[in-house]
């Protein structure tokens, strides 16, 4: 399979801006720039490999024909620190090469406790082994490195630029109602008005600068030894033709939870979960604000349903009492539900 050298990124039909909410990123903006591409640069603060649970096939198609990506993105970091990096990233900018080193290996062994998960993980593995994606850190001194820029090259020297909120995530491009983040991605072409050029060509080059050693603030590396042996590890697929069955069952999945909002987990809510577990079910959850801990309470509860437990929850206002029971509607639409609020019965 080669690149369909007589179509390029003019050919498609492309918006100037696209949105997780108006828009399906992957089929509208991924899929159809990959097909013609021979090459795929992106920038991020953070990545994860669950993204191939939207990207899977595309992906593949892309590298086999002889596609390469290239990743820079921040270093993640272990899930003690989540809550400081949410509210102020404060620790991200002092932390050492060896913690940065053990949280990326911290991250892919969070992620391979999920099944969901160790699939995409072994897809870039392979990726990587391939020779197909190359994957740097960037490290922001006093900070984080937090950009999010993406570029399409075709074979006829023509670019597409996208730029905006949107990380290189599952969540960031999901087009999963009440579960998927609200991005944007604004677009420029390098065939586009003169202003419209210019700026993909300066974003072009700036990403050059990146993975040529990094910028005067953003130090970059690829990936050393002792992450690549950590990722080496996950080992299912030996090339890039027997991670189609994984992503063509992570599609099906995908299309099935579009259907029914199901609701998929980040991994540091799946550890509160099981932290509750083991606690006998006992304790508080302390979570930032914006982490999903209304989720996460609810998704703790499905075993106790299945069990035919009685649940109670208890909330502050009639606002909040509205909400929860929207939500608990989405998630377990068939349970019988009775609200009580403001002194009577609802």
């Amino acid at each position: 399979m080669e690149f369909a050298q007589n179509k390029s990124l003019q050919d498609i039909e492309l918006k100037p801006e696209y949105n997780t909410e108006d828009d399906d990123i992957i089929n509208d903006l991924y899929s159809p720039c990959l097909s013609v591409s021979k090459r795929y640069d992106r920038a991020v603060g953070y990545f994860r490999a669950n993204i191939y649970r939207e990207l899977g096939e595309a992906l593949l198609d892309f590298a086999i024909s002889g596609g390469r990506v290239r990743i820079v993105c921040s270093p993640d970091i272990p899930a003690k620190e989540e809550e400081t990096a949410r509210e102020g990233y404060e620790l991200r900018g002092h932390r050492s090469s060896r913690e940065i080193e053990t949280s990326l290996v911290e991250l892919f062994e969070v992620m391979s406790r999920d099944p969901k998960e160790l699939d995409c993980l072994n897809m870039l593995r392979v990726l990587i082994e391939n020779g197909s994606l190359d994957l740097y850190i960037a490290v922001k001194f006093g900070g984080i490195y937090h950009r999010k820029i993406g570029i399409f090259y075709d074979s006829h020297e023509n670019m597409v630029v996208f730029s905006g909120s949107g990380n290189e995530t599952q969540r960031a491009v999901s087009s999963i109602e009440d579960w998927s983040n609200d991005e944007e991605f604004d677009l420029y072409k390098s065939w586009g008005s003169e202003f419209e050029s210019s700026k993909a060509l300066r974003k072009a080059l700036y990403l050059e600068r990146l993975f040529d050693g990094g910028t005067k603030n953003t130090r970059v590396r690829a990936i050393n030894d002792l992450e690549r042996n950590a990722l080496a590890k996950y080992r299912s697929y030996s090339n890039l033709e027997d991670c189609r069955k994984g992503a063509k069952m992570r599609d099906m999945q995908r299309k099935k939870q579009q259907s029914s909002n199901a609701i998929s987990l980040y991994y540091y809510q799946t550890q509160a979960i099981e932290a509750w577990e083991s606690a006998g079910r006992l304790g508080i959850l302390s979570m930032a604000t914006g982490t999903g801990k209304t989720i996460t309470a609810l998704s703790a509860i499905s075993k106790l349903i299945r069990e035919g437990r009685t649940i109670l929850i208890l909330v502050p206002s009639r606002i909040l009492l509205s909400q929860w029971k929207d939500n608990i509607i989405k998630l377990y639409p068939d349970v019988p539900l009775l609200l009580a609020g403001g002194g009577k019965i609802i």
